[in-house]
Order: structure tokens, then sequence, then C-alpha cells
């Protein structure tokens, strides 16, 4: 006899759940959905909402992991909201973090699709077009990098370097035969039809800590560990899970970060690359 996954009383033979306490479940999926949706679209969330919504999940038979998980979709969903323009204002910011800390969201939940960093990112670049220096992101460990004096740490991501390699094959054939032309020589110049081909790869320097400052771009990681100033970056190339730089040296190998969101990194990199010496 199979016991109720909601309820824990005895359901039946084949079954796991009551028709009953199913539909009081999806019933109270909807209304926590619909009172995360009154919640977050308010200055400030009062305590009797926060109530209703603990209230709604109990009596519903909603498990806490699952109403946060509900909480954090309905956050996530006005995030992507909020940025559809590419532009967060000061009030849907406040809105966001209002939502998140009334329910006491964890940061890592609301990141887990990179939406928290996406929200702190555009927050930041609404900082920095209006000539002031953002202060969305607070160090919490201690970094592996030598910041040079006055220099200011904007943001902080987790990516994977990689950097543009060459190597070269050589392909063709030959007659087949090895004919002796003379002492040493076996060859005609004229028998040979191979040709030097060149690909090109991407070497990886490993999983490590990108930080953007006003002045640089760092990256470290167990193997390698490197900074590149803005004014040295020829160009940046926008990818959806990541970002290409080019520098201006000529022997400087194209390198690509990849940290699973390219808006973010994108954006911030080339709005500090113009800006460098500018914000206040």
């Amino acid at each position: 006899m199979g016991k109720c996954k909601l309820c824990g009383e005895k359901a039946g033979i084949f079954r796991k759940v009551h028709p009953d306490c199913q539909r009081r479940h999806d019933e109270g999926e909807k209304k926590v959905c619909a009172l995360a949706l009154e919640a977050i679209g308010r200055p400030e969330v009062p305590a009797a909402l926060v109530r209703d919504v603990g209230n709604a999940a109990s009596s519903c038979l909603l498990s806490e992991e699952r109403k946060d998980a509900l909480l954090i979709a309905a956050w996530e969903k006005a995030a992507e909201q909020c940025l559809e323009d590419g532009i967060l204002s000061q009030d849907e910011e406040n809105r966001l973090n209002t939502f998140a800390s009334a329910f006491s969201l964890d940061q890592d939940d609301l990141n887990r699709h990179l939406w928290w960093q996406r929200v702190g990112v555009a927050g930041a670049l609404r900082e920095l077009v209006s000539g002031k220096f953002p202060q969305q992101y607070q160090v919490s460990n201690a970094l592996p990098f030598n910041f040079q004096p006055k220099e200011r740490l904007v943001w902080v991501f987790s990516a994977k370097c990689f950097e543009e390699r060459q190597r070269t094959q050589y392909v063709g054939r030959s007659n087949g035969l090895s004919i002796r032309i003379a002492k040493g020589v076996y060859y005609r110049t004229s028998a040979f039809q191979g040709n030097p081909v060149v690909s090109s790869y991407m070497h990886e320097f490993g999983t490590g800590m990108l930080a953007l400052t006003d002045k640089h771009i760092y990256f470290h990681c167990p193997q390698k560990a490197f900074r590149v100033a803005y004014k040295k970056i020829v160009s940046f190339i926008p990818y959806d899970d990541g970002m290409g730089i080019h520098q201006e040296a000529v022997s400087s190998k194209p390198k690509v970060f990849v940290n699973g969101d390219g808006w973010s990194l994108y954006n911030l990199a080339v709005n500090l690359s113009q800006q460098v010496g500018q914000v206040s």
C-alpha cells in the first residue's frame, strides 16, 4: 500500500497521491504565484502578505522547498521583464531587492540561472552611464589579484579562459617508391606533393576568477594569471555565453572568456573601457 507523497497517508494500491491532495496542491501553487506577483509589484512588501504566502503554502500541502522555488521563479520572471529593454531603473532594482529580502531568498538560489548577476550588472551599468562608480559588487573573500594603487574593483565573474593557438600539419602524398638518385638522395624535389596546413584551435587555461576594474581585466586560475589594460584591447567580441578580446600587440593571441552570461560580461567590459578614468 503506497503513501500519498503530499499528505503522507495511505493512498491505495498503485497510487502515489490522493486526487484531492493533488487538487489542493495545484490550487496552492496558483495562489502562491498570484501573491508573489502582487508582492513583487509593490515598493514595500507588507508582513501580512508574507504571512499569506506561508499560510497558502502550508494549507495547500506545499513544502518549504516548493514554496521557495515558486517565489524564486517569480523573481526571475520579474527580473527578465525588467531587463527586457536592457535598462534597469533604480525603482525596478529596489523592488526586486525588496521582494528577495522580504521572503529571505538566498542569493545563490536567485543566481542559479544567473539572473541575480544580470540584475547586479545592470545596476552597475546604470551607475557607469551616469558617471558614478558602481557599488553593487561586495567582496566577501580575499581575491588573488594585485590591484594597482587607486584601482577600483567593479565585478568578479567565474569564468573559463581560452586562447587561440595554431597547429601546423603537413599533408600530401608521395609516389610510393623510394628510388635512389644519388648518395643520400632518394627523391627529386618535384616528387614532393605535401603542403603545410595551419589550423586554429582554442587552448583552455582553466576555470578561475575574472575581475573587471576601472583600469584592467584580470584573470586568475591555478594554471595562469594575467591582466589586460582596457587601452590595449582593440576589439571586444560578444558571445551568448561569454566574450572574446583582441589585443593590439602583434604577439598577443585572441582570448575568450566563458562565464555563461555574455550579456553582463560584454556590456560591462565595453562600458568600462569607454569610461576609463571618467567615473567618480
